[in-house]
């Protein structure tokens, strides 16, 4: 029996983007960071409903932008 996995995948064009998946800051992602990102995620996700959060132009903190100063 093949075993199976949830992947979370992104990717950024012309900003820097933090993305978050049911609260948990997954990656930082931007020109000078890498546009890409694919990965296993499976500790992250939740049986039921899974909440993705993606934050444009955060500043320079990161998770500063959700938290606040």
């Amino acid at each position: 029996m093949a075993e199976s996995y949830l992947v979370f995948e992104c990717a950024v064009e012309g900003c820097v983007a933090e993305f978050y998946l049911n609260d948990i800051p997954v990656i930082v992602r931007g020109p000078e960071i890498g546009r890409f990102f694919c990965g296993p995620m499976d500790d992250h996700f939740v049986d039921g409903v899974n909440e993705l959060a993606i934050i444009v132009n955060p500043g320079p903190t990161p998770g500063e932008a959700v938290k606040g100063p």
